[in-house]
């Protein structure tokens, strides 16, 4: 079944079990559009309500943030959930995106100018170090990835488009963290678990804190082992026109192949690739101290 086959039917599913209570098991087909519209708005209006720095919501907040009754959430979750498109947390009793909703997610962005943008960098970038490159995103799950580029060695990385990994482990996660204010980055962290995913993660917030510090004083930061024991990975963040950073480039290889002494030169690497792609968007990024 096609991605966007699976779209239709969970929209249809939605809308249908919205308003046939109401209008008595009618087909949707036979409900007036003008509402089917609106429940797709009010919908749409919950799914929205949840953001990078506010990644689970109690029914209450959803509901304030949407501007709509707490009934009214309420239905509308249950047939969200019903869609896949949401879930919650039988202990907390707090409701999330679900992961087949982020990964929607980053197949729609595959259409947007940054990805289009980023396919000749990323090309010339794995063409130039013999190793894959990446471009990443932050989500309310983690690091979701946009694009791969694999290298022409045998032994390639595992990574694809729409993969998520946690952010406090990726190189990609930690230049985009590295990359927030002081405000933001707070946000972030009480809204956020450390994912210790190999006894190599940064998993304190002191600790994370000050392995932003080095990837500020770098321009690119490291997952040396952290996300897997396999692999090691650097990231740069680039820059729109905004100043904002809303992706990064990084630069994967099986752990065999990269040695301390490679790290620099990879990082380097990345940094001006980071640059090219922060041009293309209209931004540029901060030269290294």
């Amino acid at each position: 079944m096609t991605l966007l086959r699976q779209q239709r039917m969970a929209r249809g599913r939605l809308t249908g079990a919205c308003t046939s209570r109401k209008h008595g098991g009618m087909p949707p087909s036979e409900v007036p559009s003008a509402e089917r519209s609106a429940v797709i708005e009010r919908a749409a209006s919950v799914l929205f309500s949840f953001g990078a720095g506010k990644p689970q919501l109690s029914l209450g907040e959803i509901a304030a943030l949407a501007s709509l009754p707490s009934s009214t959430v309420r239905r509308l979750l249950v047939q969200l959930a019903e869609a896949g498109l949401v879930r919650q947390n039988p202990a907390t009793h707090l409701y999330s995106l679900s992961l087949r909703l982020v990964q929607l997610g980053a197949v729609a962005l595959e259409a947007v100018d940054i990805v289009r943008e980023a396919e000749p960098v990323l090309r010339g970038l794995a063409a130039s170090v013999g190793e894959a490159a990446l471009l990443g995103q932050l989500s309310p799950h983690g690091v979701v990835y946009l694009a791969v580029h694999q290298p022409q060695a045998g032994v390639r990385v595992s990574t694809r488009a729409g993969d998520i990994r946690p952010a406090n482990a990726s190189s990609v996660g930690k230049a985009l963290l590295a990359a927030m204010n002081g405000a933001e980055l707070q946000q972030w962290l009480q809204a956020n678990n450390l994912a210790a995913t190999t006894p190599n993660a940064v998993v304190t917030a002191e600790s994370l804190m000050a392995d932003l510090v080095g990837v500020r004083e770098r321009g690119y930061a490291i997952n040396n082992r952290e996300s897997s024991l396999d692999y090691v990975s650097v990231a740069a963040s680039v820059h729109d026109h905004k100043g904002d950073a809303p992706a990064a480039v990084a630069i994967s290889a099986p752990a065999y192949r990269i040695s301390a002494d490679d790290i620099p030169r990879l990082g380097g690497a990345v940094i001006q690739a980071a640059r090219d792609l922060s041009i293309l968007l209209g931004g540029s990024v901060p030269k290294t101290a």
